[in-house]
This record gives C-alpha cells, sequence and structure tokens, in this order.
C-alpha cells in the first residue's frame, strides 16, 4: 500500500513550530531559526518520511523548477578536449550544487557527437520542458555557423526561456555571462616568478582559448604580466600544443633548441604540463631542481603529476555556482535589472613545480 502524504502541518504540530518555520527550513531560508530548531525538524522530517511536492511547487510557482546545461558533442570524444570532461564536471557540481539548494532540477544536454543544434532544439521546442538553459557554446565545433547560432539564440528568446553563458561568441551576441579574470591569477603567478629570481619563461600550450572578460587569449595575458615583472620572453620559446602528445613533443624541441633552458617553463594547461615534465624526466632534467613548471586550471587530476603542480586557478565549482545564481535570479525576478556580465578573480596555487630559479 502506499503511503499517505505527510503534510508540513504535521511536522510543524510534532516539533512545536510553526508552519512557515518548517517551510523556511526545508526551502533553506532558515533566517533567525536556531540550529537546534532546524535538527528537530530534520529529524522530525526523516521520521516521518516526508517528501516535497515538487508538483505542487512547480504549480505555485508556474514555473517547472528545471534548468538545462549544454555541453559541447565533442568534448567527452576530441582528443583535444577530453581533457576538459573533469573540469566540466567541476562547473556542473557547482550549477547542481546551487540549483538544488534553490530545489531546481538540472537537465544535463549531452549530445552525440556532431547533434548539438539538433539536441538542443529537442529540448527548447518541447512543451514546458525547461526554464532556463546555461549555454556552454561550441568552441570544439568548427562547423556550427554564426546564423545557426543566431537561429537558436532568436529560438531560446521567442519561447520565453531564460539563458547565460561562459562562451566569448554567444557572450557578444547579448547573453549575459560568467567570466573568469585569468589576469589575476597569472599576474600573481609572474610576480612570484621575480620574487624567485626567474630570468626567463617559455611558454607551450594553447594560442587561442578566449574568455568574454577580456577578449584575450591566456598566452597575451602571460607574455604582458611576465614583461611587467621583467622576466625574458621571446618569441622563440613560444610553442603552440593541444595535447599531451604534443606537449611532450613541443618541450623536447624547447630542450634541443637552447643551449641554456629558461628558467621557468609556462604550460596553457595542467595535462599540458604533466606531459612537458615527463619529457623533462626523460631528458633527464629535473624539475624545480633545474626547471621550474606552471600549469594553468588547478585541475584534480594534477594531484598524479610527477611533481605538485603550480597552477593557475580558474574556480570551476565557483563558476558553476555564478552560472546558476544569475541563471536562476533570471527567472525569479524577471524585472531585476540584468547583469551582462560577471566576473571571478583566478588565483594562483604555489607548489613544489616552482621554486627558486638555479
Amino acid at each position: 500500500m502506499r503511503k499517505r502524504d505527510i503534510t508540513i502541518q504535521e511536522i510543524a504540530d510534532q516539533t512545536g513550530v510553526s508552519i512557515a518555520t518548517v517551510s523556511n527550513v526545508l526551502n533553506r531560508n532558515a533566517g533567525m531559526v536556531g540550529e537546534k530548531t532546524r535538527e528537530r525538524i530534520f529529524e522530525t522530517v526523516k521520521h516521518l518520511g516526508y517528501r516535497p511536492s515538487r508538483k505542487a511547487a512547480q504549480l505555485r510557482k508556474k514555473l517547472n523548477l528545471t534548468i538545462s546545461f549544454q555541453i559541447d558533442s565533442r568534448i567527452a570524444e576530441d582528443n583535444i578536449w577530453r581533457p576538459v570532461v573533469l573540469l566540466q564536471m567541476m562547473i556542473i557540481q557547482g550549477i547542481c550544487s546551487y540549483a538544488y539548494s534553490q530545489s531546481y532540477h538540472v537537465n544535463l544536454i549531452v549530445p552525440e557527437m556532431g547533434t548539438d543544434m539538433e539536441s538542443l532544439e529537442s529540448v527548447i521546442t518541447r512543451d514546458d520542458a525547461i526554464d532556463g538553459i546555461i549555454l556552454g557554446g561550441w568552441q570544439s565545433a568548427s562547423k556550427v555557423s554564426e546564423d545557426e547560432i543566431n537561429q537558436l539564440l532568436a529560438t531560446i528568446e521567442h519561447y520565453g526561456i531564460k539563458s547565460v553563458t561562459i562562451d566569448h561568441k554567444i557572450h557578444q551576441k547579448g547573453v549575459p555571462a560568467i567570466s573568469v579574470d585569468l589576469k589575476s591569477g597569472i599576474q600573481k603567478a609572474c610576480l612570484r616568478m621575480q620574487e624567485l629570481k626567474h630570468r626567463q619563461a617559455a611558454y607551450i600550450g594553447p594560442f587561442g582559448f578566449i574568455n568574454p572578460h577580456f577578449n584575450v587569449s591566456r598566452l597575451d595575458i602571460f607574455e604582458d604580466e611576465l614583461k611587467n615583472a621583467g622576466i625574458e620572453f621571446s618569441e622563440k620559446d613560444i610553442y603552440e600544443a593541444y595535447n599531451e602528445l604534443g606537449a611532450y613533443k613541443k618541450t623536447l624541441a624547447l630542450i634541443k633548441s637552447n643551449q641554456s633552458l629558461p628558467t621557468c617553463i609556462i604550460y596553457g594547461a595542467d595535462h599540458l604540463a604533466m606531459a612537458g615534465i615527463e619529457a623533462l624526466h626523460d631528458c633527464n632534467i629535473k624539475v624545480p631542481e633545474d626547471v621550474s613548471i606552471i600549469g594553468v586550471d588547478n585541475a584534480p587530476y594534477s594531484a598524479a603529476s610527477p611533481v605538485e603542480l603550480a597552477s593557475i586557478d580558474q574556480k570551476h565549482r565557483q563558476q558553476g555556482m555564478m552560472l546558476s545564481k544569475m541563471l536562476l535570479d533570471r527567472i525569479n525576478y524577471p524585472d531585476m535589472p540584468l547583469t551582462s556580465l560577471s566576473i571571478i578573480e583566478s588565483d594562483f596555487i604555489e607548489r613544489r613545480s616552482l621554486a627558486c630559479a638555479r
């Protein structure tokens, strides 16, 4: 037999508090409610087996209480973008954490390879499916044209679905965005290199990677901040690489082309830095005794690096939480002034791979 529905009134009666107090605690709006009262309410909820009615909340708010996060189809299958999967999961973790605290469900849009637009349109045009969408962009999907993006954004607006993004191109078309200020973390890293008497740096990594805040690449930011710190950084010591094999080979090329290695090698991503360290070790070059290393992302997998990796922290989980909050604010408070761009300050995490210059 199906257990009968438990009401908030019964929880209030058993705990000796008002219905409003129970409602505030269950909706994470406890305010001035004491810790002991909250614990008593949650114990009663567990004892009675109470579950809030999602349908009732949907009817009350006249919303579906569902948002979506769109993921580029190539991220899981393309070799260049494969390491991004874990970073995307950290963003998703942040999105879900905030959305669930506000009683929203998160629907992931993970298309089959090359079916990004079809999958998105299917979700958007489905009757009363979602209230909002976080657009991850199509940085790696070169076949997606400007016209297709414009048409998709028009469809989203036509159906009254709110949207936010972390993608530079989509933000340029007027969609509110969250962006990471890479300059703050890179500046800290370069100043620390200066303190440790580093004289010359090299860069191995991607040349593109634009974010909505600066409209410049991480390489450009490194170039400016190294110059400001008085550290030599020449064109001959810049190598383009997008995957581990490329980073390994370009590190070998850097070693062969220099009679004396730069005192620090900067890699455009942590997984590239890990491959670079392997190449250096294979050439009997020690990190950080012979050369220091800095990566970008502060990714969880960098814990497996042969040497504990210093890295620029892009705060992926915080990105997700801010994306979720921005989107839910757009849904729940449509008359609130619109914030076009919110910035997260990056940071520099110093670890053993960065040491005093030899």
